[in-house]
């Protein structure tokens, strides 16, 4: 089960003005969806970087599989 927090984070106006001119964040855009699709962006580009630096071997790639099957078969569940 995963638990999530609820987190306070003072951003400054500059920030998000900059943010919204550079047009990374639409106008109507929630600023909790706009820091999630960048914290999500962030952990791909690690993710394929890392993947370039160490590609994973057989056997994580077949616990890989094995996991997505069964986090699958679960939500089949519910």
């Amino acid at each position: 089960m995963t638990t999530y927090r609820k987190v306070s984070v003072s951003i400054p106006t500059d920030l998000l003005v900059l943010a919204r001119s550079s047009q990374l964040q639409a106008p109507a855009e929630p600023l909790s969806s706009f820091f999630a699709r960048l914290l999500r962006e962030a952990l791909d580009a690690r993710d394929r970087q890392a993947d370039q630096e160490y590609p994973p071997t057989a056997e994580e790639e077949a616990l890989g599989a094995a996991w997505l099957r069964a986090s699958t078969q679960d939500l089949d569940d519910d």
